[in-house]
This record gives structure tokens, sequence and C-alpha cells, in this order.
């Protein structure tokens, strides 16, 4: 048998690992260059289940298909395997288990669903805070023995997305739910994504003594209600040709393979996924070389139009009406406010000084709307995009993403990302403590958000601005 690598750490132990595949080499989660780094090749089963992101770069997709078109068989569930999974299992990558189940349905598609804040390896991964996906699993739980209501989980579900993964302790949980629905959750039943994983290495030890008996290229699948694993070539074998439709022919590139079809959404399998397919979709070569797609027009309203503040609450309050029939309430909820006590000041400063006066419900409303990426998981640019067409406006945003790139292409002095954010923070009259509130009316979340945005527009915005001063 070649080898078996599992790489896990909060998610499964190294010796419940070693229980189920005596022969595998526990590895630690995997990030950005392990799979080259261990060489994984044909023969090998690799099984990803836990895996860096935060403060390293996460393992690429392109590694992953390497290791596959290498003859190893790579298996993704529980957390970051099930993500990548998800991503992948049409190109040779399996998923196995509940997790990635609902990634690949489309159930899920938020990285913070998986992400918990652990120990160092020297520690055991001792994991510190709740997985949003072990709360959603729980809690059916819950409800099919009558732990508790329907109603009580829907509650606490919605309040944790409210809190950065982090921050999902258990003693920070008990304050959304009653003890008794704590107390059921933290068993151990509940940790779908331990069970998930358990399930994953079992498969890969099945897969690696098959692997050895039929050689390199045998590749495998978690058996399905309709009949055993594959095993061998035809496990990979690629899928027919999408047929054509009634509107023309089978459709091709970036949004087709996001399963998109005409007159339906895609089913988005991740955030990094839709992204990826909200730009390309609609992009094309712009005069100066450089790739150009709405998006990009968008990011150039969104900095340069003095209204952008304006039309984006327009969208993101209409899509936040089309979530509930009571936005403030479900936006005390998700944040965890209570009508009696003011915001935390680390919600408050996406407010301003006359916002805060306002009653606490209405503050919640408005602070969801400002850090909707971290809170909600529908994309809000697709709606905003839809505002911004319909302005007389938009040709005019469309040639400064030309110049703005004409400028960055000439050969001349380029402006640093913290030097454009600068800039338009000051074209915005924002400054110390006004700083957040100002990222927030436009939709972002950090300054290096801002940074990343400016910087394709910052030369042009330096050099107008010093025409001015001449």
């Amino acid at each position: 048998m070649n080898r078996l690598l599992v790489y896990a750490g909060p998610t499964l132990p190294a010796s419940r690992v070693a229980a189920i595949a005596p022969d595998a080499e526990v590895r630690p989660p995997v990030e950005s260059g392990t799979l080259q780094r261990d060489r994984i090749g044909a023969g090998d089963v690799a099984v990803i289940i836990d895996g860096l992101y935060r403060d390293r770069p996460a393992v690429r997709h392109k590694e992953i298909l390497r290791a596959v078109d290498a003859g190893a068989v790579v298996i993704g569930a529980a957390s970051m395997g099930a993500m990548r999974a998800a991503e992948l299992d049409g190109l040779g990558m399996v998923g196995v288990g509940e997790v990635y189940r609902m990634y690949a349905s489309g159930d899920i598609d938020g990285d913070d669903e998986v992400a918990v804040r652990h120990s160092p390896q020297e520690l055991g991964y001792r994991a510190d805070s709740v997985a949003l996906v072990n709360l959603r699993y729980g809690g059916k739980l819950a409800v099919s023995r009558q732990v508790a209501p329907a109603s009580a989980v829907e509650s606490l579900i919605e309040a944790a997305r409210g809190l950065v993964f982090d921050e999902r302790t258990w003693t920070r949980l008990a304050s959304f739910a009653p003890a008794s629905l704590i107390q059921f959750l933290r068993r151990a039943e509940c940790d779908v994504k331990a069970r998930d994983a358990a399930e994953a290495v079992a498969h890969a030890m099945s897969v690696a003594t098959a692997t050895a008996d039929t050689g390199p290229a045998a590749t495998a699948a978690p058996a399905t209600a309709s009949g055993p694993a594959t095993i061998g070539p035809a496990a990979t074998a690629p899928a027919a040709a999408a047929p054509a439709t009634a509107s023309g022919p089978a459709a091709s590139g970036p949004a087709a393979t996001a399963g998109a079809s005409a007159g339906t959404a895609p089913p988005w399998r991740t955030s990094y996924l839709r992204d990826w397919v909200t730009y390309w979709q609609e992009a094309e070569l712009g005069p100066s070389g450089d790739w150009v797609a709405a998006v990009d027009v968008l990011e150039a309203a969104r900095l340069h139009f003095d209204g952008y503040p304006e039309l984006h609450h327009e969208a993101l309050s209409g899509m936040l009406r089309e979530l509930t029939p009571d936005p403030a309430g479900f936006a005390m909820r998700s944040l965890g406010l209570r009508v009696d006590s003011p915001p935390p000041e680390r919600l408050a400063m996406l407010l301003s000084a006359p916002e805060r006066t306002l009653p606490v419900p209405e503050q919640a409303v408005l602070i969801l709307l400002r850090s909707w990426p971290i809170n909600l998981c529908r994309d809000w640019r697709p709606r905003v995009l839809a505002l911004l067409r319909r302005h007389p406006a938009w040709p005019e945003w469309t040639a400064l993403v030309h110049r703005a790139d004409d400028a960055r292409n000439d050969g001349g002095t380029q402006a640093r990302p913290e030097v454009a954010a600068m800039l338009f923070l000051h074209r915005w009259g924002a400054s110390g403590p006004t700083v957040p509130h100002a990222l927030a009316r436009r939709g972002f979340l950090t300054l290096p958000g801002l940074e990343r945005s400016a910087v394709r527009f910052g030369t042009l915005a330096l050099r107008q601005r010093a025409a001015m001063r001449r």
C-alpha cells in the first residue's frame, strides 16, 4: 500500500485517526504548498480535513488538481477539505460527508461555517470555539428529539452568524439559547465535523487498500445509494458535454463551470467560487490590455460617486426585507444586541454621531447593513450593479476604469495602496474616528479592503490632484 496522508488538526485528533487507519501518516492542517512539499503523487491517498487560511495562504485549487493529475486520490471532508471538494468534485477530488454535501448543494457557502479558533500544534490543536455547521447539525437533532423547538434553534443560529467565528464560544452562545439546548449541542453526536472526518479516514483506508491492488491509476468515490464506490479509471472519466439549450449552444467559460444555466441562478458552492464567477462572467479586455468587468465599474462608482452610500443602503435594505419581515428584530438577534443596552464600540464605530442617538433597533439595522459580508452570505453586488447600470453616469464610470488602467500602465510613478486609500478617504472627508463609518457606508469592512480597491485608481487620482494644484 502506498502512502495514506491525513491532514487534520482541531477536527479530528491524531489518536482517532490512528485508531481508524493505523498506517496513516497524520500531518498538520494543510496550507498553500503543503501538497507539493509532501510530493503527493501516483498511488498516494491524501485526506484533507483541516486547513489554515487566516494567517497563512490557504491550500490552492491548482495544488489539489496537480496531485490528482499525478495519480493521487485526494479526499476532502469536514472543514477546509469539504469546501475544496465542493469546488473541485467535478475535476477529480472526492467529497465525503454531510458538511461536503451542504457546501455542494448550496445550503451553506461561507468559510466561517467550518472555521474555529484553536491552540497551536504543541497544545494539540484544541478547538476554543464552535463551528457553525455543528450548531446547524446538532440543532436539527435537537428539534427531531424534541429537546428544543425549531424557533429556539433558529434564534441561536442567527445570533451565532452575527458573531465572528472565533467569538462563537460555548460561554457566548449560552446567552442566546436555553441551557438544555446548549447542553445537548455539546454532545459528541452533534459534532458533524468530527463524524465526517472519521468517515473520510475510513473511506480513505479502503481506497488506499484498493489502490495498492489495482495500481496507481485507481481512484475512488464514496459509495452512494445507487451502488458501491467506483474504483479504477472510470471514476475520473470526464463528464459528458452539456447539451445545447433552447436558447443556444452549450455554455462555456467560467459561468458554465459554476453550473449556471439559462434562467436559473447558479448553485454557488462557496463564496470564493461565487466571487470568481461574478467577476469573470462579464469581463472583457479593455483598451489598455487589462481585464475589465462590471465589478470593476462598480468599484469606480464606489470610490468616486458621491451618492454611492445612499444607493448601497437602498440595495442592501431591499435584500434584508426579502430575508425577513422584521429587519430590526432580525438585526438585533444577529448582532446579539439588547434594546436596553447600546451597541458595543466595535459595532457602534460603524455609525455616525447622530445615528448613535437612534433607538437601538434602528442602530442594529444600520450596523447589519454595513457589516453585511460578515453577517450574511448573500452577495450584494448584483443588486447594487442593477441600480448602477440604470444611472446615467455608468458610461463615465466605465471610462474611468480605462483611464485608471492607462495611468497604471504608462510607466510613470505609481501610487502605493496606502496612499491611494488616503486619497479617497480625504475625498470623502473622513479622518481619525470617522474612518470606520465612511468605509462601512461604501461597503468596505477594513482599511486594507479599501486599499485593494483603491490601488487600481490611485495613480490616476494622484495625478488629477497634482494637476489641480498647478
